[in-house]
């Protein structure tokens, strides 16, 4: 036989060529003594059961099921004067052999007031198992609606209990498996129903004692909300509020968390970015904006930017600089490169330097006051040539 052990992972086989402990009985002693012989290991397919959750299970079975093909190996017939029963054991002497026996078939026969026989068939007491023996037999279930009672699993498999409507809230389900669209180690899609809601329960191979979890369910006391005419929407919704919508009648995408935040992909080329509080990047290298038009960047209150090196500002046309209050600048050096005019406005300009120098390199030097007097002033001698 052959199953699969979901806890380890593992396939699970098992195979007997004879009964290892089979009757005492003289005649299927002989019989089981043959077993080996006849056996044909290459013809022998290890046939799947659902019934075996692990390898101690299987051994079981295994071992049952042989036990079971034992008490098949001999059976005794005869007629007896003696009332026999269903099950009742009783002795045979072949001369100065015994054989031990238990009935497992009868026909009373009573022809005449005093006269009784009956005709029996039996075998061994002392086989491992009945002759009826089938570990392939089992209670079968069929896919049924249940509740989900708990949903923390000690072992991290996404497994759930539920409670099935029939049971009226008198029984757990052992823990059970979640059928998810993809899994694997350290990966996967990861949905496990909350407690209460109603899913459908499947049982491998239609056994009653091999449940897991289809898929979950929709109610009339519990719907999505989501619900259009088209089926247009397509969302993840968790319990905290954080969702995640596609629609497919706008082409759009959709995302929310409980706090507030926003992030939405209207379908039209358009993106909002939306965050009540902060919004914050982080790039390990190198971060690009690049718009085919306009940037605008605007702060309720301050506005900050550094650099641990260079900042370089280039425009095409005109750069425009507006403070209402001060403009201060601070820097080791300060170069202007003005190709045409240069021209500065201000009620009062006063420049300060250890040394000043002003040249004009081709035409002349004009120092003018429409209305007050021009004055030069040294601490030393002023020289005007």
């Amino acid at each position: 036989m052959g199953g699969y052990d979901y806890n380890s992972a593992s396939n699970i086989k098992n195979s007997s060529g004879k009964t290892t402990t089979g009757s005492g009985d003289g005649f299927a002693t002989a019989v089981g003594y043959r077993q080996g012989a006849v056996r044909q290991p290459d013809l022998e397919v290890g046939a799947y059961t659902a019934q075996a959750p692990d390898s101690s299970t299987l051994a079981e079975m295994v071992k049952l099921q042989t036990n079971g093909k034992d008490a098949n190996s001999i059976f005794y017939s005869g007629l007896s004067y003696l009332p026999l029963g269903i099950g009742q054991k009783f002795t045979i002497e072949n001369k100065t052999v015994e054989h031990n026996l238990v009935v497992i078939e009868v026909t009373h026969n009573s022809e005449v007031h005093g006269n009784y026989s009956c005709n029996f068939k039996a075998i061994p007491s002392d086989v491992g198992a009945p002759h009826y023996t089938d570990v392939h037999a089992y209670a079968k279930a069929e896919s049924q609606p249940a509740k989900v009672i708990d949903n923390n699993d000690p072992e991290g498999m996404g497994r759930v209990k539920v409670e099935f409507y029939w049971a009226g809230g008198n029984m757990k389900s052992d823990w059970m498996r979640l059928i998810q669209p993809h899994a694997g180690g350290g990966k996967g899609f990861y949905f496990v129903p909350e407690v209460g809601e109603e899913v459908l329960v499947g049982f491998e191979g239609g056994s009653a004692e091999r449940p897991y979890v289809k898929g979950s369910h929709y109610n009339g006391s519990q719907s999505s909300g989501y619900g259009s005419s088209g089926n247009d929407q397509k969302v993840i919704h968790t319990r905290s509020g954080t969702k995640m919508i596609f629609n497919d009648a706008e082409g759009s995408v959709y995302i929310e968390d409980p706090s507030g935040n926003t992030w939405k992909m209207d379908g039209k080329g358009n993106i909002s970015v939306n965050a009540p509080k902060n919004f914050t990047v982080n790039a390990g290298e190198n971060v690009n904006i690049t718009a085919g038009k306009n940037v605008t960047v605007s702060a309720g209150e301050n506005m900050e930017s550094s650099a641990n090196k260079d900042i370089t500002q280039t425009a095409g046309h005109d750069i425009n600089q507006r403070a209402a209050g001060d403009i201060i600048e601070n820097a080791n050096n300060k170069t202007e490169i003005i190709e045409e005019k240069y021209i500065r406005g201000s009620m009062e300009s006063t420049q300060h330097a250890d040394k000043v120098t002003i040249f004009s390199a081709k035409e002349n030097m004009l120092l003018e006051s429409s209305k007050k007097t021009v004055e030069v002033n040294s601490a030393e001698k002023s020289n005007m040539f």
